[in-house]
């Protein structure tokens, strides 16, 4: 008989859901005949009740944030229907310059995902930094770390072609602060960046025009495809330090690594793996310097590199490998007793999102990172 798992996510088709919800949870699907996945019927305008709900072993909740998700889990709750909750981010306190920061640093957003957090049997999360703040608030916390698409990328060929003289940047305006917290490096930048998804207008205009170029927005599986022919020897990923970008996962370092080039990135815990160079987060100097010295670097140098740290990111992060982790959590949870929180209850998001503003409060007293 087949695990039924029904899907509830708000946003199933972005560039996190192809990592955290209907891409790894489709490969489990169409990979292991004992599971069955469905997308709620909310995605679509619908509404949801215990009617549908019934119908299935399990829900799957990707980033709840809504009052319709409580709803979810109220009925889950009644009908002893085990809720699984995926966060691939802290999404308590986002940088002022994030234009998401509006939308979820608002004390109705943050107490839906705090009572979603709290009372899930089952939360997954990407990092070693997210597991630490959330498991604070829920003791059954796991970490699933994001996987590379190995089944989706067969074009992908294992003789490295000859690198292009240019390095890469994607993201979008949600990086705005990340490009100028070394703003400096890319005002006297010597070599050609090549821009994916919409940096900063503000960064831009004090940049060389002949130094950079706009390659505009690809959709998700596109874009594996686009940064793989376009073939730079280098992707850039500044991150300005602080506990948001401490929770991120380091899915520009397989990107990079897909497409056959090295990846500078900030000294940061997540990005201390082969084939990431670390420049000094917020440091000009230090990310120009270690720009310099991977554009410079001799091409055999460079493919050895990267193909044995593509590698060994394969043997640790393929699908194949990471899904089986996922399918750890449904056995758990169909195996296991559960004993359920009540979504009802407001008491129990309102202790919980104290819980982490607290300790969000003691994580920057500790040090120097900040949110601002």
């Amino acid at each position: 008989m087949k695990t039924k798992i029904l899907i509830v996510t708000p946003y199933p088709v972005d560039a996190n859901s192809f990592w955290r919800c209907m891409g790894p949870m489709s490969y489990m699907a169409k990979h292991f005949e004992e599971f069955s996945i469905t997308l709620s019927e909310m995605n679509k305008g619908g509404t949801i009740s215990w009617v549908e709900v019934g119908q299935y072993d399990m829900i799957f909740m990707h980033r709840p944030c809504r009052p319709d998700d409580l709803i979810i889990m109220q009925i889950a709750y009644n009908m002893n229907i085990p809720v699984w909750v995926d966060y691939d981010d802290w999404l308590f306190e986002i940088p002022s310059w994030n234009p998401n920061a509006q939308l979820y640093n608002n004390m109705a957003m943050q107490s839906n995902m705090a009572q979603a957090l709290a009372c899930a049997d089952i939360v997954s999360v990407s990092t070693t930094e997210l597991y630490n703040q959330y498991r604070a608030v829920n003791p059954n916390t796991v970490i699933i770390p994001n996987a590379y698409r190995s089944d989706l990328f067969k074009f992908r060929k294992e003789n490295l072609e000859e690198r292009n003289d240019f390095a890469l940047w994607r993201g979008s305006n949600t990086h705005d602060g990340d490009l100028l917290s070394i703003n400096e490096a890319f005002r006297n930048i010597k070599h050609k960046v090549k821009f994916i998804g919409s940096a900063s207008w503000l960064l831009l205009s004090q940049m060389n025009k002949d130094n950079y170029e706009m390659l505009g927005s690809f959709d998700a599986i596109e874009y594996f495809k686009g940064i793989y022919d376009h073939k730079p020897k280098v992707m850039i990923f500044p991150l300005v330090d602080c506990l948001f970008n401490r929770c991120k996962s380091n899915i520009a370092w397989m990107e990079a690594l897909h497409s056959g080039a090295l990846c500078l990135s900030p000294d940061m815990p997540e990005w201390n793996y082969p084939g990431n160079i670390n420049y000094k987060p917020h440091d000009s100097n230090s990310f120009t310097e270690s720009l310099d010295k991977l554009m410079n670097s001799h091409p055999d140098d460079h493919k050895q590199q990267v193909t044995l740290a593509f590698n060994n990111m394969k043997q640790s992060y393929d699908i194949e490998v990471i899904n089986k982790h996922r399918m750890e959590c449904v056995y758990d949870l169909l195996n296991r007793t559960l004993v359920k929180k009540n979504p009802r209850d407001q008491a129990i998001g309102l202790m919980a999102l104290s819980v982490l503003k607290e300790n969000f409060k003691k994580y920057n007293e500790a040090g120097t990172k900040t949110t601002s």
